[in-house]
């Protein structure tokens, strides 16, 4: 028998019903799964720093702050920077999708410090990097990294080429490149023209050239899902694994990418300092 009441308890139903199937859709969002630059990045006064955050979804905003020791307050570099790149004070941020990546073309100590980011995509998250700022040494007793890359990041559109370089001194016994994000994967391995593994997801779209120590990796037809950081990786005689300090590629549709800060033309190869042998003759 219906009642006066009837109509409000149908509409009680009805609203709960609604707020059920809110928090289902809610549900079913994914999760951001935020990663930023691990330890402490640290670079003589006037070099070049560079720091990441990546997170599996779309960046809505990015708020970055600066905490030093001898301050209690967190000074402020970017709040709620959105898509595209922005720059304030010698700080150079690039947020392209998931990826943010945080640049000082010369580093100085009062940009020494922590990084504080607040990543938001699909939800809040908060990463942590680290900024040490020291003493340039002589160059002519400064040690070659046993691992050099480049370049440090491209932006190319869907089906053009990029080059990855990947530069080792010591005894090489192999080389791979990987992908380190969204999510780790090998893309290839390489001991020479007649031993090499391609990943089947980049299976006729890998050439090489220039010698196992200063090789060039070209990837052809990219696509959008090629998106990620790559990574040089050196096995060593010593039974020693040494990585490089990563690429950060973001592939764009077919329309031409947007020069920006740090643009580099995808088909351009990367160079690396010589390893060995003669000194640059800047230094000579």
């Amino acid at each position: 028998m219906l009642t006066l009441a009837s109509p409000v308890l149908l509409a009680r139903m009805l609203w709960a019903l609604l707020l059920l199937d809110a928090s289902f859709s809610a549900q079913k969002g994914s999760w951001d799964n935020p990663t930023c630059t691990q330890g402490v990045v640290s670079v003589p006064r006037g070099a070049r720093a560079m720091m990441a955050c990546n997170i599996s979804n779309p960046f809505s905003n990015i708020t970055i702050c600066l905490s030093v020791a001898a301050r209690t307050d967190c000074q402020y570099i970017f709040r709620n920077a959105p898509q595209g790149n922005t720059s304030q004070d010698g700080w150079h941020l690039r947020v392209q999708g998931g990826m943010a990546q945080l640049v000082i073309e010369d580093a100085w100590d009062n940009q020494s410090g922590q990084y504080k980011w607040r990543l938001q995509g699909g939800q809040i998250n908060v990463g942590i990097t680290t900024l040490n700022v020291s003493e340039p040494q002589d160059p002519l007793f400064t040690p070659y990294p046993e691992v050099q890359q480049s370049p440090p990041y491209i932006i190319a559109p869907e089906e053009s080429s990029i080059n990855i370089t990947c530069c080792t001194s010591g005894t090489l016994l192999g080389l791979h490149l990987k992908q380190s994000w969204p999510k780790p994967s090998n893309v290839i391995y390489y001991e020479g023209e007649r031993k090499t593994t391609v990943d089947e997801r980049f299976s006729d779209r890998v050439t090489f050239s220039g010698p196992r120590d200063n090789l060039t990796i070209t990837v052809h037809h990219l696509q959008l899902a090629d998106t990620g950081i790559y990574t040089c990786q050196a096995i060593m005689e010593n039974i020693r694994e040494i990585q490089g300090p990563g690429t950060s590629v973001v592939v764009t549709g077919r329309e031409r990418a947007t020069p920006g800060p740090f643009h580099l033309h995808a088909g351009q190869a990367g160079l690396c300092l010589p390893l060995s042998g003669d000194l640059p003759s800047i230094l000579a």
